[in-house]
C-alpha cells in the first residue's frame, strides 16, 4: 500500500506557498490547491488562510482517492502519479498511465492492453503492482516522457504558458530529485 504522507511531502517541493500569478488560469492557490479546487472540497475561507492539513486533505480526497493510489504498492509509482494529477488532473494522469503501460507491454506479451479511460481501477492496479523492477523503470520513464509531451502540446497550442514550461517540466523529473 503506498503512503500517501510520503507523496504529500514530494508534492510539497513543488507546490510552495501562496501565489496569485497574472497568467495563471487557476488563480489564486496555496500549497497548489486552487480557490475554486479548494471551494469544490467545501473550504470557503480565504485561500490565504489555507493550512498544510487543509491542503493534505483536499489532495486525498480529490486526487489520491480518486486515483485509488492506496492500493498501488510501490510508492515511487503512487507518487508519479499523484503529482501528475496534481498538475494535470486527475483524468489527465489515470490516462498517462495507461497510455504508458499499453506502450511498454511488448505488444500484449507482457499483459493484456488496458482501457485508456483514464479511470486508475482493479485492472490498471493489477498491473502497476506486478511490474518488476525493469517494467518499473520503463514505466516511470514513458510515464515522464507523455507528460513531458503533455505540457509541451499545450504550451504549444497557447504561448502563454510558455511562462511555466520551465517549471512543469521539472516535474518529469521527479525521481531524480528525491533519488527514488
Amino acid at each position: 500500500m503506498a503512503n500517501f504522507e510520503y507523496a504529500f511531502n514530494k508534492i510539497l517541493f513543488y507546490e510552495g506557498n501562496y501565489s496569485n500569478e497574472p497568467f495563471d488560469k487557476g488563480g489564486e492557490t496555496k500549497y497548489g490547491i486552487t480557490k475554486n479546487t479548494a471551494k469544490n472540497y467545501g473550504y470557503f475561507g480565504d485561500i490565504k488562510n489555507l493550512t498544510i492539513e487543509d491542503a493534505k486533505n483536499i489532495y486525498k480526497s480529490l486526487y489520491w482517492n480518486i486515483l485509488n493510489l492506496d492500493l498501488v504498492n510501490d510508492d515511487k509509482i503512487a507518487t508519479e502519479i499523484f503529482d501528475i494529477s496534481v498538475n494535470c488532473g486527475t483524468y489527465k494522469a489515470g490516462l498517462l498511465t495507461q497510455k504508458a503501460l499499453n506502450i511498454i507491454n511488448k505488444n500484449q506479451s507482457l499483459w493484456k492492453d488496458i482501457k485508456e479511460d483514464g479511470i486508475i481501477g482493479t485492472q490498471t492496479i493489477t498491473i502497476l503492482n506486478n511490474l518488476s523492477n525493469n517494467d518499473k523503470n520503463a514505466f516511470i520513464k514513458t510515464l515522464n516522457g507523455l507528460q513531458f509531451m503533455y505540457y509541451y502540446d499545450i504550451t504549444k497550442n497557447n504561448p502563454i504558458n510558455e511562462y511555466f514550461f520551465r517549471g512543469w517540466i521539472k516535474r518529469t523529473w521527479l525521481l531524480l530529485y528525491f533519488n527514488i
